[in-house]
Formats: C-alpha cells, sequence, structure tokens
C-alpha cells in the first residue's frame, strides 16, 4: 500500500496422508494406524515493514484466516473422521536478509485458533475440540528463497509448540491435542 506497509491475501487447500506400522502417541496403544485428510484455508493480513541497510527487512503482520477441515482415522479396530471449522488470528514478526537473488527470513507466530461445528465419528477428537475450543500455538519457523528477482523458490521448516495446558482424558488414557509439530513447506514466491 505504502513504502511501509503492505497487505498479504493466501488461499490454499490441503491433502495429507500418512500410514504407518508403528505410532506411540494414539490413545489405547495402538501400533498401527492410517490418517488422511484435506481442508481449505483463506488467510488476509495487514503489516508494516521497515527496511535497513537495504539487505535487512523487518515487518511484523497481522493475520485473519478462515478455514475448515476433514480428517480420516483408521487405528486399529477403530474407523472414523472428523471435520470442522476454525478461525485463525495470528501475529507474526519477522527478520530478513535480502539479495537479488538469496532471501533467509527467521519469524515467529504467534496463533489463536478458535474451533467450530465440529463433527465426525471420531468422537474423542470431537470431544476434545468441543471441549479446548479456543488454542494458543507458538511457531517459530525458517525460511530460505533462490531464484530470480521477481520468481523465487521457496523452502520453509516450521516448528509448533501447544500453549495450552488443558488435557482431556477418557478412560484413563490421556488424549493428545491432534497437531503437527514440525511442518516442511516447498512453493514460489512470486513479486508482481
Amino acid at each position: 500500500i505504502t513504502n511501509r506497509t503492505a497487505i498479504l491475501f493466501n488461499a490454499n487447500k490441503y491433502y495429507g496422508y500418512n500410514k504407518s506400522s508403528r505410532f506411540n502417541g494414539f490413545p489405547f496403544g495402538s501400533n498401527n494406524y492410517d490418517l488422511g485428510g484435506s481442508g481449505h484455508a483463506f488467510e488476509a493480513g495487514y503489516g508494516y515493514y521497515k527496511v535497513h541497510d537495504r539487505r535487512i527487512i523487518a515487518e511484523v503482520y497481522g493475520f485473519v484466516a478462515l478455514a475448515s477441515f476433514c480428517n480420516n482415522t483408521h487405528v486399529g479396530d477403530l474407523n472414523g473422521n472428523f471435520n470442522g471449522k476454525f478461525t485463525r488470528l495470528a501475529i507474526q514478526p519477522s527478520i530478513m536478509y535480502k539479495t537479488k537473488y538469496f532471501e533467509a527470513v527467521v519469524s515467529s507466530r504467534i496463533n489463536h485458533l478458535h474451533y467450530y461445528k465440529i463433527r465426525g465419528q471420531y468422537e474423542l477428537y470431537d470431544e476434545l475440540l468441543e471441549n479446548t475450543p479456543d488454542n494458543f500455538f507458538f511457531e517459530p519457523a525458517i525460511t530460505l528463497r533462490i531464484g530470480l528477482n521477481k520468481v523465487k523458490l521457496q523452502l520453509q521448516y516450521q516448528h509448533s509448540y501447544w500453549l495450552n495446558s488443558n488435557t482431556l482424558y477418557k478412560d484413563n488414557n490421556e488424549i493428545k491435542y491432534p497437531f503437527t509439530k514440525m511442518n516442511f513447506t516447498a512453493g514460489l514466491k512470486l513479486d508482481l
């Protein structure tokens, strides 16, 4: 918008699948699992940035997102799915080192997720998300970009820390909050 502020829009469609013969974190101590799912997200943000010495850029963005998800779970004799929607509010400060062909970014994001319209056949996670609809995360990330001035390949590693202390127990089993602790992503960054 100006030489110090920017607007960000992002729309995503996600697919995932995971199959393993060993998964120790699942309730009831199952050794077989088969997970899959998909989701949609639309995100908008507004931010401020400041350039220092032409190569170092400090930024801070605020985001709001609307999203939906559908997960399918097959663990031992348990089969089910659960789906729902969530809103996300986030703030993300970052610092970037930038040259014509390379960028390196260190960032951290604090998120608030609010789940609603939770439905499904897999009552353990349905109950968890219904009883703890508000969740907070801290997500540091490292992003590398390489390429031409207007088009760059982007690689990102991000780690998530769940900040809530709520734990749900069912039949004397602790139920873990369903989130991915580490994410690796690849894509293209276009400067239009």
